[in-house]
């Protein structure tokens, strides 16, 4: 089927996808033959449970569970290629035959259609939906769990692996990719940079769906909520965004209903049949489920219906009569008024709809704070991030980063800073404007943030071919594209010369590169005044030509910039910059980097100063500055800022073992050091400051992420402060670290690929003085039972994230009472519930099996079974 056939469909009816195909196949209870079929491998790693390489070793069964799912009356049928991709595959040594699968499962699915069409006289339309899963690791948290591997290099492997996936399937004959149960926008960005990839090679366009993973909050595993997931990626038009998995349908509805309300293309909807139960059965019934996604159909939130874990065929029936005849929701129509999407954790329209300007804190430069680039350069990065943080609770929409620093070597502070910027809530809820000389280093910035960045400063100073090269780039990786107003002759500061650059520019992007004026940032040169000339008035004259000329352009300038000349007279800049500002608003200026909470305001600026700040706008000569200052001369000098030793004298305020936990809940360890000198100079043992301080600190940011007021990158920050504090307690008491005696392994069940909850647990019980033996994910429980009965071992921790893998639980505990293991077995993960360890495994393992809802109670549960059995 063509796009123009896919569209058409989307206009005239919600259009129904189908079902889970794991739910389905896992019913089967297939046997490793199965999987591995006639497959010649060197590996001899089982894989039983690789539901995607039964498109070569079983296709017929594949094609047979889509025509159960054509004959319910889906429209759309998706390709059992999930974790069909080099990065999932690899743990089973199949990443050779990525290509061949998702070639077969694609032809499994248009084979299913060929023989609905044989069997039935419906005409109506059936659409093949390359599946595209985001993989078994979340690329902003890699480096938080352990990783080593550049960011930019994590990012670049999986493009790579999403990039074959994509190209294999749309060869193959597949009529659109859905990318789906993606919970890192992050792999997101790499996923839809390589379909961007493949539409260059393949010449063709390629439509596809974003669908998201969120909790019961409504936020992805790194703490975006949906509606910032969705201004992270919009920038590539998916043909529908929504949302899948994780929730039942009644969960999801609200979720949807307030997407339905901000995105600008279709909604699809593909809940579960339910949440499981704690045998991790899923039990909500066809028609339960049908009629929840009916009264939302009817709200007017739905394009594309489908389901995911826990149903099947029924379910898509059900879903067929219900929807029938409700018309699928209209698209909001933003002529002249489209949104401009950046985001954080948070998304932000920088399309003000009722007047003022986007506030973008200045002080996260080398070069516009001295307090920030000292950090930076002392390699002292999560107190820069603070410095960050304290920007945006005075008031900073975005950050302005820059971090060129000639002396750094390669790569710079950005891979260190950005990490320890992702961890710090506050700080990374806003977007950020990565500003650098150095395209490089812009291009590794957009490679290393979920969010959606502005890429800044963009001109034609190098020609305009390697203009368009960097610009088409930037936008591929999900930059909103900031233009310089400069060319090869340098900057355009006269109005005449930006009005001849803006010109010139605007063809290139929108006739050439084909942009939207909607798709970049315009950003007309403020320079210092005082020079003489007509700075600040041609760059007023500047703005207010662009809104004449290109209304739907945003405008963007450093505030800062212009009033360098009276960096001498704090009180005096300020008065300027607010003047400035006021002006520039009024003309056109959409985001203004400022310094933010600055102390005065137009309106406080006397009369008279304001009447000389208007003669030097208009004429920059020696006298109007002069004049300034002699309008100013008898005013105060205001200093409202508090002093580092104020600060200090407030925190030492609280007690030192407050202070510790309020370190690991708040994620800085500016003062880690000094706090546990002071507390065991006191006399306070170092027992103490790791249960009182430390581990209390890791029980309230548990709490927190319990009731979604904290996300899984703050939590790992925290670990990280709490395990080195702990750490340096044991150097100053002159004890050693843990011992043989505190060994922990711990393994995520076979099947499972997902480590992130595991990797959680093992920061947290290092912080309290266990050590650990990692046997990662997927692990065989003969594997676990030959690693944990060794001598050194005290105890073993399951991890359970997905409910597939809740049999290998069991399995793993069977296998260890049989081998004659009693250690205290502490078992956790998403998918566990306290009842499914109490009514199943305890009978089996016996007392010393308990569940761990979340890492933050890893280390008590332990102390308990070990210390005080």
């Amino acid at each position: 089927m063509s796009v123009e056939e896919l569209t058409a469909a989307l206009k005239e009816r919600i259009l129904i996808s189908d079902g889970a195909l794991g739910t389905l196949i896992q019913s089967l209870k297939l046997k490793e033959e199965d999987f591995r079929g006639g497959l010649s491998l060197s590996s001899e790693t089982p894989l039983k449970g690789n539901a995607d390489i039964l498109s070569l070793t079983r296709p017929e069964l594949l094609c047979g569970l889509h025509l159960d799912y054509l004959r319910a009356g889906a429209d759309i049928i998706r390709t059992c290629t999930f974790n069909a991709q080099r990065i999932s595959q690899a743990r089973y040594g199949t990443a050779s035959l990525c290509a061949q699968m998702n070639e077969a499962a694609a032809s499994a699915a248009c084979r299913a259609a060929e023989l609905y069409r044989a069997e039935t006289v419906s005409r109506r339309p059936i659409f093949i939906a390359g599946a595209v899963g985001p993989s078994s690791e979340s690329l902003s948290l890699l480096r938080h769990c352990g990783g080593g591997e550049n960011a930019e290099a994590a990012f670049d492997r999986f493009a790579e692996a999403y990039l074959e996936q994509i190209l294999a399937l749309c060869r193959s004959g597949v009529d659109l990719i859905f990318m789906q149960t993606f919970f890192d926008a992050l792999n997101a960005k790499a996923a839809i940079y390589a379909l961007k990839k493949a539409e260059k090679l393949l010449n063709a366009e390629i439509p596809f769906v974003l669908s998201v993973s969120v909790d019961r909050f409504g936020n992805t595993l790194g703490g975006q909520d949906a509606e910032a997931f969705w201004a992270s990626t919009a920038y590539a038009r998916p043909l529908a965004f929504g949302l899948n998995c994780s929730l039942g349908a009644e969960l999801m509805r609200p979720h949807i209903k307030k997407l339905s309300e901000t995105v600008g293309c279709r909604i699809s909807c593909q809940p579960n049949a339910g949440l499981p139960d704690e045998n991790g059965l899923y039990n909500e019934s066809p028609d339960s489920l049908a009629d929840i996604m009916r009264k939302l159909a009817e709200e007017g939130c739905l394009n594309i219906a489908g389901s995911c874990c826990g149903t099947g065929p029924g379910h898509t029936a059900a879903l067929k009569k219900a929807l029938e005849g409700i018309a699928p929701r209209r698209l909001k129509n933003c002529a002249g008024s489209e949104p401009v999407w950046a985001s954080g954790l948070k998304a932000l329209n920088l399309r003000r709809e009722r007047g003022g300007f986007i506030a973008v804190g200045e002080r996260c430069s080398l070069y516009g704070s001295a307090e920030f680039a000292s950090r930076i350069q002392e390699g002292r990065y999560e107190e820069a991030a603070r410095l960050a943080e304290l920007q945006v609770k005075a008031g900073a929409e975005m950050l302005d980063l820059n971090l060129d620093d000639p002396e750094a070597g390669p790569g710079g502070h950005w891979d260190a800073f950005l990490q320890a910027f992702s961890r710090n809530a506050a700080a990374a809820e806003v977007p950020l404007v990565l500003d650098s000389s150095d395209w490089r280093a812009l291009e590794g910035g957009l490679k290393r943030l979920a969010g959606r960045c502005l890429a800044s400063s963009l001109s034609l100073r190098d020609g305009e071919e390697a203009f368009k090269e960097k610009v088409s780039a930037a936008v591929m990786l999900g930059g909103l594209p900031v233009i310089m107003c400069a060319d090869e002759a340098g900057p355009a500061l006269t109005f005449e010369r930006k009005k001849a650059v803006i010109d010139r520019v605007l063809p290139i992007l929108t006739a050439e590169l084909k942009l939207k004026r909607s798709d970049f940032v315009l950003d007309l040169a403020v320079c210092g005044a005082g020079g003489g000339g007509r700075s600040c008035a041609d760059f007023e004259r500047g703005l207010l030509y662009v809104k004449a000329a290109y209304p739907e352009v945003l405008t963007l300038g450093g505030v800062s910039n212009a009033s360098f000349a009276f960096r001498k007279s704090p009180f005096i800049r300020n008065c300027f910059n607010a003047f400035f500002l006021r002006r520039a608003v009024r003309a056109g200026l959409d985001i203004a980097i400022v310094r933010v909470g600055a102390a005065v305001k137009y309106e406080d600026i006397p009369a008279d100063l304001i009447k000389a700040l208007e003669d030097f706008w208009q004429d920059e000569s020696d006298i109007n500055f002069s004049a300034i200052l002699r309008a100013a001369g008898n005013l105060p000098e205001a200093d409202v800022s508090r002093t580092s030793a104020s600060r200090d004298g407030e925190r030492r305020l609280i007690p030192v073992l407050d202070r510790l936990g309020d370190a690991v809940v708040c994620g800085c360890g500016e003062y880690l050091e000094a706090d546990i000198r002071e507390a065991l100079a006191a006399g306070i043992q170092p027992e103490a400051v790791v249960i009182e301080g430390f581990q209390a600190g890791i029980r309230r940011i548990g709490d927190l992420f319990a009731e979604g007021r904290a996300f899984l990158p703050q939590v790992l920050k925290g670990a990280e402060i709490a395990e080195k504090g702990c750490a340096f307690a044991e150097k100053l008491s002159g004890r050693s670290g843990a011992g043989a005696e505190n060994r922990v392994l711990l393994a995520s069940v076979k099947g499972d690929v997902h480590d992130l909850g595991k990797n959680m647990a093992a920061a947290v019980l290092r912080c309290s003085g266990f050590s650990i033996l990692d046997l990662g994910v997927s692990a065989e429980p003969e594997k676990i039972v030959r690693y944990g009965s060794r001598p050194d071992i005290a105890a073993i921790g399951l991890s359970a994230a997905m409910f597939g893998s809740l049999e290998k639980v069991l399995e793993t505990a069977s296998a260890l009472k049989a081998a004659g293991i009693e250690k205290p077995l502490l078992i956790g993960g998403s998918a566990v519930s306290f009842n499914y360890v109490a009514l199943k495994i305890a009978p089996v393992y016996g007392k010393r099996a308990v569940y761990v809802k979340d890492a933050s109670q890893a280390a008590e549960a332990l102390r308990e079974l070990l210390f005080k059995a």
